[in-house]
């Protein structure tokens, strides 16, 4: 059976990202861009005034008003952190930890308050984690895939 030319790969060239990197690079920087742009969005609104509407949300649970306005102060920078390493491949598996972390506070919070449709949503996030974290073996390009590499081949 002959193969037609662009079927087949190259048998030489540039090095190619397998697929599997390929994906899970396209998705950490998706997901990078998601983050950041959160913090960014609360930045440009008020942090202040995104604290105090998060406390108001939160009013009608047992959760303490202070408790909630000082985690609704330091969320953005949370995120727009996070958003940042995960753009630059950089201390990976403890940035994915700590979004996981973040996103188990906030279904707390949403499962607290009832609402199942804003749940939902980060559960997506959830599993979007649970994939980085998971497969972190298909990461090809980022800072710490650099740093490993140079180390592997002192």
């Amino acid at each position: 059976m002959r193969s037609e030319p662009w079927l087949t790969r190259p048998s030489s060239g540039p090095r190619r990202l397998p697929d599997a990197s390929l994906a899970y690079v396209a998705l950490r920087i998706a997901f990078g861009i998601n983050m950041t742009m959160h913090g960014v969005n609360r930045f440009l609104g008020g942090v202040g005034k995104f604290a105090g509407k998060m406390a108001q949300d939160f009013s009608t649970t047992v959760l303490p008003h202070g408790l909630v306005l000082a985690f609704g102060y330091v969320l953005p920078f949370i995120e727009f952190a996070i958003g940042i390493l995960l753009l630059l491949g950089l201390w990976m598996r403890w940035t994915l930890l700590l979004g996981m972390a973040v996103i188990a506070v906030l279904m707390f919070g949403s499962a607290l308050k009832g609402d199942w449709n804003v749940l939902g949503i980060q559960l997506v996030y959830a599993v979007v984690y649970y994939l980085l974290i998971a497969r972190q073996a298909d990461d090809a390009v980022g800072i710490d895939v650099s740093r490993f590499e140079r180390g592997a081949a002192r």
